[in-house]
């Protein structure tokens, strides 16, 4: 559970920290400003690909996580709800 913690803690975390420092980022690295927000992008990317990852990887049955719009949407879903 704690590694669950830490893992959502990480994305604002990050962020965070990182987003004030884009002006000295793009300085010290004598690029612009669009550049560093590219690293950025990048890592909301790479996130998301993660997570997605590893949500197949430890789902039981993968066709439930492509499919969850098709469950929404099954003719019996108002008959669950209770």
């Amino acid at each position: 559970m704690a590694t669950v913690i830490f893992l959502t803690a990480v994305a604002p975390l990050a962020t965070d920290m990182y987003v004030p420092a884009f002006p000295r980022v793009a300085g010290e690295f004598g690029t612009t400003a669009s550049a560093v927000q590219l690293t950025l992008t990048t890592f909301f990317a790479g996130m998301g690909l993660g997570e997605h990852i590893a949500i197949l990887e430890n789902d039981e049955d993968p066709a439930r996580t492509t499919a969850w719009a098709e469950h929404i949407t099954d003719d019996d879903y108002e008959g669950r709800q209770g």
